[in-house]
């Protein structure tokens, strides 16, 4: 049983994590690391390594997840992330 629920919350975030990934990629300022440019456009950073590590005990569901971004210019940026959560 206890396999079964982990099985399932790793699906469930499996899907939200390819769904913001697809959302960054797409351009759709919902998920990720944002920055503005010299001409004031949001642009979203490059991600370069994703890792999530899930721990389940009963009810308590504990994710770290950890992400490695690449700033393409040459200047130091201010930038936001937006985590994808409702």
């Amino acid at each position: 049983m206890k396999k079964n629920i982990i099985k399932i919350l790793l699906s469930i975030l499996l899907i939200a994590l390819s769904v913001s990934s697809y959302a960054v990629s797409a351009n759709i300022n919902t998920a990720g690391l944002f920055y503005q440019d010299q001409d004031g456009q949001s642009k979203s950073a490059l991600i370069l390594e994703s890792h999530v590590e899930m721990r389940v005990n009963g009810l308590i569901n504990r994710v770290s997840v950890k992400q490695v971004f690449k700033n393409e210019s040459d200047q130091w940026i201010n930038a936001s992330y937006l985590f994808p959560l409702p």
